[in-house]
């Protein structure tokens, strides 16, 4: 029986526009009305991950940056993994000597020297980029720079000093290829953490114990329910450590086929409203 059904957020639960559909909405409610408990699990932080589900009228509990942060469902902490002082210095050397571009998540906050870089990194690895979508992803990384929940900062080095306890994230991004390849190489031999990726051409790193599949079994006993009653859907390789101990793990269609092996199933695209189509066939199964 299912009693927790967890969502990734980007290129899952969310459309190519970055809003959750109608069809998904839906699903979510006729899920939490037979009992079922949703959460969102995303390596974006909370004050942005939670617009878009709160844009649609749901409340839902989340795990953000990928484990490093639990939120319930009224939005109060109730857990957190930040990065060791002593590796924060290891990982920020290893990016800077490939001269590779990276945005920090301190706080609630995410902190870049450059949007420009950032926008053009989304802009590059967007998949079927039109002129529409263009602005859109531009529009969408202003409207988080207004509100105030990326900052655009000339150094790191003042506000790592005066957070260095609460790194909780780093998100490297890059094109050169094979700078990543090398630079990844070297921050796995750093103990302390874990390298994982949302898309291509990024690396997201995070204190080991922050993974979503450690966060989610975590909730999950505290609420009493098994690995085996969970349901995942996700579409990218920081969706892995989850959908290996899931007892009923879903791919999107648009996800990779190395993700799509770790799966029991795969349902539609993220643009074909997926997840609902996922959590329809699992309520009409009666394995609620």
């Amino acid at each position: 029986m299912i009693k927790l059904i967890e969502l990734d957020m980007d290129g899952t639960v969310l459309s190519p526009d970055h809003t959750i559909s109608l069809q998904n909405k839906d699903a979510i409610i006729a899920a939490q009305k037979q009992g079922v408990e949703v959460i969102i699990a995303t390596g974006r932080g909370y004050l942005d991950a939670v617009i878009a589900v709160h844009d649609a009228d749901l409340q839902l509990p989340f795990i953000c940056l990928n484990g490093a942060e639990w939120r319930n469902a009224i939005g109060h902490n109730i857990g957190k993994c930040s990065i060791a002082v002593q590796d924060v210095s290891k990982i920020l050397a290893v990016l800077d000597k490939y001269s590779i571009h990276y945005d920090m998540f301190i706080n609630d906050y995410m902190y870049t020297k450059d949007k420009e870089i950032q926008i053009e990194m989304f802009m590059t690895f967007a998949p079927f980029l039109t002129a529409e979508k263009e602005n859109t992803i531009r529009a969408e990384i202003e409207k988080r720079l207004e509100l105030g929940l990326v900052k655009e900062v000339k150094s790191y080095n003042q506000i790592v000093k005066e957070h260095i306890d609460s790194v909780y994230k780093v998100l490297a991004l890059s094109t050169r290829e094979e700078a990543m390849l090398v630079a990844k190489q070297e921050l796995d031999q750093i103990e302390g953490i874990i390298v994982t990726s949302s898309g291509k051409g990024n690396l997201e790193i995070n204190h080991r114990a922050a993974q979503k599949g450690i966060a989610l079994e975590k909730y999950a006993n505290n609420k009493g329910v098994s690995t085996g009653e969970m349901m995942v859907v996700g579409d990218s390789f920081n969706d892995i450590s989850m959908m290996k101990i899931a007892g009923y793990a879903v791919a999107m269609g648009n996800a990779p086929k190395e993700i799509k092996q770790f799966c029991h199933t795969v349902t539609d695209t993220n643009e074909n409203h997926g997840v609902a189509k996922a959590i329809e066939a699992v309520l009409a199964d009666k394995i609620v």
